[in-house]
Formats: structure tokens, sequence, C-alpha cells
């Protein structure tokens, strides 16, 4: 199914032949292939650019990768195939391999096809399919064997006074089964932000969206809930890490500024609300938490961090963030509010 999509999506590059090629956005890519199609095995590390469903620390997690990376000069398609690590990834407990060699997960495999064209002046457009079939899905989790089928496209729209647009729009479409349910979710998410680029301290404002899909009926014969898989979960849905983004929506606020070349902060606000009364809330880990029927707010977060970068090596981040549990917290697992305060060391070699 795979290879076959991969040919499909090549297929598509035709529709775009004999257009000019543009500066394009300059994004994290999913992988850092060679510069030829290439085929590989073995343990591997790397990242999609759809951080929202794979980010690159967790997308590390993974062992025994088949892959071929196919690319032209304004497209590329990457097919892939993964075990994860055993207990890093959520699937085992961390105490099944806590003082062993990493050992692959012959029970998860997680596989795909990621095409991204480049060929639209500031922008990128991806298009994907990720496959997770877990043969051992748990019965309080959204997991089982999940096909996901989305695309992402992203553009920076330069305007008068040195002023700079940003959008990002993603969204898919996920089926399969699920302990025995038919599976009938999805997500959709939008950023939209402003620059301006010649001000001082080069101020950002922008807004976010994000739904992801809660089942309507726990009892019948469909899971509606959408599976992150592996999210970067902290820098969309609060870095206090309380929630996944399943069965959940979320409108932001946020704010950057950065004073000097290696000085930068920023403060984001948060309203959460389930998107279906009639699922849970789930935390980070994809466990859900409280019971259906008892409204939808789950409250409202504020973070507000900076980073300062000593040398092209070395940098180091501080930040403190609050979260105001609301109403279908405090029925089903009434609890205080939360803070969190850190302080961050990043080196590089």
């Amino acid at each position: 199914v795979v290879l076959g999509l991969g040919l499909a999506v090549v297929a598509l590059v035709s529709l775009f032949a004999g257009q000019g090629a543009g500066q394009a956005l300059k994004r994290k890519p999913i992988f850092q292939p060679d510069p030829l199609p290439t085929v590989g095995s073995g343990g591997s590390a790397a990242g999609l650019s759809s951080v929202k469903i794979v980010e690159d620390s967790n997308w590390r997690r993974v062992i025994n990768v088949g892959r071929d990376c196919i690319k032209d000069k304004d497209w590329k398609l990457d097919l892939f195939s993964v075990n994860p690590v055993n207990s890093a990834t959520g699937f085992a407990t961390v105490a099944k391999n806590a003082n062993a060699f990493d050992q692959a997960n012959r029970n998860v495999r997680f596989s795909g096809a990621y095409f991204t064209y480049t060929g639209i002046e500031n922008a990128n457009l991806d298009v994907y399919y990720l496959w997770l079939e877990d043969r051992k899905p748990a019965l309080a989790k959204a997991d089982g064997r999940r096909h996901t089928i989305g695309t992402r496209y992203s553009e920076l729209i330069p305007v008068d006074g040195g002023r700079v647009w940003d959008l990002d729009v993603e969204g898919g479409y996920q089926f399969g089964e699920d302990n025995n349910k038919t599976v009938n979710a999805g997500f959709a998410t939008a950023v939209l932000g402003h620059t301006w680029k010649e001000a001082p301290w080069t101020p950002r404002v922008s807004g976010l969206f994000y739904y992801g899909s809660g089942d309507r009926n726990l009892k019948d014969g469909q899971n509606n809930t959408f599976y992150t898989m592996f999210p970067l979960g902290h820098a969309y849905w609060g870095i206090s890490d309380n929630l996944s983004g399943q069965n959940l929506l979320d409108y932001s606020m946020q704010v950057d500024v950065k004073p000097t070349k290696k000085l930068g902060a920023t403060s984001a606000y948060h309203f959460f609300n389930l998107a279906s009364g009639g699922d849970r809330a789930y935390n980070v880990a994809g466990v859900p938490v409280g019971t259906p029927g008892n409204g939808t707010n789950l409250g409202q977060a504020l973070d507000t961090y900076g980073y300062y970068s000593i040398n092209t090596n070395v940098d180091i981040q501080m930040g403190y963030s609050w979260f105001w549990y609301g109403t279908f917290i405090d029925r089903t697992t009434h609890r205080g509010d939360s803070t969190q305060a850190y302080i961050q060391t990043t080196i590089r070699y």
C-alpha cells in the first residue's frame, strides 16, 4: 500500500511540471537524505515536518528502519517503515528494558509515505500517508491499526514596511480498526502569524486553532478519537504537558520577541475544551481522564519562557507555566491548579 501510494504521489509531481522554482520556505525536512535515492536499514533517527503527529525527539526512539528517498529539485518523496524501541515510545513500560540494550518492539509497526513540494515561492506543500499497526492495543487508549491521510501547506507572505505574514494549515483523516471498533477520526489545525521584521525586538503575534476529534458515543461500534501518535505536544497544547491532542479544541494566542540575535522570549495563552462531550480528556501519554457528560471546559493555560544562545553549540532556556483547570476536571478528577518552572540547557556536538 505504501509503495503504491508513493508511486501515485510521484505521478502527482507531473501536475507541477513547468512551474518556476522559487525561494522555498526553510523548514526541517522529514529526513536528511543522500543526494541519490537510497535504501537503508538498521537504527535511525529522523523527523517529520508534521510535528503535531510525529516529532523529532519521539521519532528518534525508533529502531530497525527501512526507507527509500526519491528527490528532485522541487520535490522529495520518503518511504519508511520502523519498529519503535520497546519502552521509549510508550508502548511498553520503561522498566521492561531499563537495564538492557534497545530492542525493536515487533508488535508495533509504523510506516508511511511523505511527499514535499517546494516549487511554490516562499511555500511548502506536504502530502502524506501514515500507517500505525499495534498488534497488542490497549483497551483504554486510541491505538490499534490506524491509517492517516493528511496534507499541510505553509507560506510566508511579505508585505510593505518590512512585515511578514506566516500561514500554516494542516488536516488529516484517520481510519482503520481499534479493539474491534471502526476508526473514523480526524484533525485540523491552522496558525496565522504576523512579524514586524524591522521593528525593535522583531515582534511576532500569532493565533492557533487546533481540533482533534473525540468519540461521540463510547458504546457504539465506532471510535472517533483521533490518535496523535508521536507529537511535540507542549509546542501546541501547553508546555506543562497536561493534555494530548485527542478529543481536544485549543484556541491560542502567542507573542514572540527577539531583543537580540541571541536572546528571545515567548508568551502563549490557551483556551482548552473537549471536542466531544461524549468522550473523555486524554493526558500527554494518551490515557483517558474523567468521564463523559461533565461538560467540555478543560481549562486555560499561560506559558512564558525565554532562551539565550551562548554560542552555536550551547544555549539555555527557562520558563514558567500556569494551568487553571476547568469544570470537566473539577467534576471528574478534582485537583488544584498547576504551575511549573524549568531551566533547560542544550549542548550540541
